[in-house]
């Protein structure tokens, strides 16, 4: 249903002038569209991403304000610039663009101040409940029910047939019980609607969204019972009805269940808890109520070593899957045969499921020539490639265990690049080297790795637009690991991350090499840390310009070419 879902310009400007004659009969001066479903989820289907129907943006993230100048302002940070310019209609939508995520709260309140607004609307079940002290604070706030907003805008709905699952006990994961009594202590409750989070903790699988694992569930859970909240109740296996109390997500059956529950302190998430979901908290529980930043991220986000073997068993099999893909398409090529963007993606697509794959962890991005400078471009074309060409493929998938993979090769078609493709390449390269290869003090941030990976790459002029890594989960993107120039996040032995450096150029193309890492307590040196490498897949050697590589950075990169060799995944 996400693929076939798509509106025109002229459906989203018939959809934003419903919009201001929505803003108009409820006297507001101000809405703000959210990009997010009932979990404050990121990949959320597009039939029910609301910012997509008045914007036409399909970027996983992104914020969106309605302002009485009568215009959409959308508001991207450096890996959506050129995508947004190329998908929305200038004639109703203003581009707002920052550099980095976390800029763009502050560029949105700085639009809300010089319009001087004062009654801004929102969706109650999609609104993040912490923008009401931030984006929205001094503000007079009016939350409307989604049914509210249906009278004016044909906003559809998702609907999946999937069921949910738990995971086989041969995997050795934790037990709810052994999960809950480490987090909680007797009195104490805790409320999520993050599907991850909710995943992690009950040891679920569903596969009911495109491109996540996670069941569609909010949970309120104490050290020793969970109660599950979920769309379809018969989507559900009877395995989990037995260990769960599993109950309808209406808001009216949360605040009967709520009356019910007796806690001490409830902990919630004030990032991941929607307006609506935290007016039924304050009924139900009220100043025992306490913000838990990051929710239960701050526990999953450091796996145990049996997740870790199951982390490193689903990257072997990624890693095959794309080197199978990349091999056959240089061969092809070197035959005179080359194959279009979505070709390559069908190729790989098919080759995750040849290994295993239960689905794919995010959309692949097939990239060729030009195409490649969009940071997260995920329509890939039928446009084919050419010797010269260079070809970005970013991907991920799910298997057993259902915790995601995501690893990026940029290689050339046909082994012709030039000498600006080849500078590119190289100097991305020793930025992944520097990284991957760092030791560093327990604690240190994450700035302090991402400006290693910049450096000899700013010294010649170049620079990239997004973070150098993020957490890898459940969810591809996971909180409590950051390597971004902005990111105070300290790093800790058991974080999976990604190291994922890139220089693109628009009109010209992009490279972004990206492996996956374990933060791991260095073997020998007291109180330091490494990086334990997931990925293992040869680099494309026609690319790389030895004269730029230090003496250093030429040891790193034979043996990591020599473990690529042992695992049958070499270019050389």
């Amino acid at each position: 249903m996400t693929a076939k879902f798509f509106l025109n310009r002229d459906e989203v400007k018939s959809n934003v002038s419903q919009f201001l004659n929505f803003m108009n009969s409820n006297g507001l001066s101000a809405f703000y569209v959210s990009s997010f479903d009932q979990y404050i989820n990121e990949y959320v289907p597009r039939p029910e991403c609301w910012r997509y129907y008045v914007t036409g943006f399909t970027g996983s993230m992104a914020e969106v304000l309605v302002m009485p100048d009568g215009k959409i302002h959308l508001f991207v940070d450096g890996r959506y610039h050129e995508q947004a310019d190329n998908e929305v209609d200038a004639s109703t939508c203003v581009v707002h663009k920052c550099a980095f995520y976390p800029d763009i709260l502050p560029a949105m309140r700085a639009l809300i101040e010089e319009h001087k607004v004062q009654k801004i609307g929102v969706a109650s079940k999609r609104t993040p409940n912490s923008l009401g002290q931030s984006l929205f604070n001094g503000l007079d706030v009016v939350s409307f029910s989604d049914e509210d907003l249906k009278k004016f805008v044909s906003f559809n709905e998702y609907t999946f047939a999937s069921s949910a699952f738990l995971l086989p006990e041969t995997l050795n994961f934790e037990s709810f019980s052994t999960k809950a009594s480490k987090i909680l202590k007797e009195g104490e409750a805790f409320f999520i609607s993050a599907m991850d989070s909710v995943s992690w903790i009950s040891n679920i699988r569903a596969y009911q969204f495109p491109y996540q694992s996670s069941i569609a569930a909010k949970a309120f859970f104490t050290n020793k019972e969970l109660h599950l909240f979920v769309p379809n109740t018969e989507l559900v296996n009877e395995d989990i009805k037995k260990i769960y109390r599993v109950y309808d997500d209406s808001l009216t059956t949360m605040a009967k269940v709520f009356s019910t529950l007796k806690a001490n302190k409830v902990y919630f998430d004030s990032d991941k808890t929607s307006y609506a979901d935290k007016a039924l908290l304050d009924t139900a529980f009220g100043h025992t109520l306490t913000h838990a930043p990051l929710g239960l991220v701050r526990y999953h986000s450091f796996k145990t070593e049996n997740e870790l073997n199951e982390f490193r068993k689903s990257f072997n099999s990624g890693d095959q899957a794309i080197f199978n893909t990349l091999k056959e398409v240089k061969e092809k090529a070197s035959a005179g045969e080359f194959l279009s963007e979505t070709e390559m993606r069908d190729l790989l697509e098919s080759n995750y499921k040849n290994q295993g794959a239960y689905a794919q962890s995010f959309s692949t991005i097939s990239g060729v020539g030009a195409n490649g400078s969009i940071i997260h471009y995920s329509t890939p074309s039928s446009k084919k490639a050419t010797k010269g060409d260079l070809y970005l493929l970013d991907s991920g998938g799910y298997f057993e265990s259902g915790f995601a993979t995501d690893t990026t090769r940029t290689v050339a078609i046909a082994d012709e690049p030039n000498e600006e493709q080849k500078r590119m390449y190289t100097l991305v390269l020793k930025g992944l080297l520097q990284v991957q290869n760092a030791i560093f003090p327990e604690g240190t941030w994450g700035a302090q790795l991402d400006s290693l990976a910049r450096f000899q790459m700013r010294s010649l002029g170049y620079d990239y637009a997004h973070g150098t890594g993020h957490g890898v989960g459940i969810n591809v993107h996971e909180g409590n690991f950051r390597l971004s120039p902005t990111s105070n996040i300290p790093l800790k032995a058991g974080q999976v991350g990604s190291i994922e450096p890139g220089i693109y150029i628009p009109g010209l193309g992009g490279v972004r090499l990206e492996n996956i890492a374990i933060v791991q307590k260095h073997p020998t040196l007291k109180g330091m840390l490494c990086f334990e490498n997931l990925v293992y897949i040869g680099f494309d050697h026609s690319l790389i310009e030895q004269e730029l590589l230090t003496k250093q950075e030429k040891v790193w990169l034979e043996e990591y070419e020599s473990e690529c060799h042992k695992r049958g995944r070499s270019f050389l």
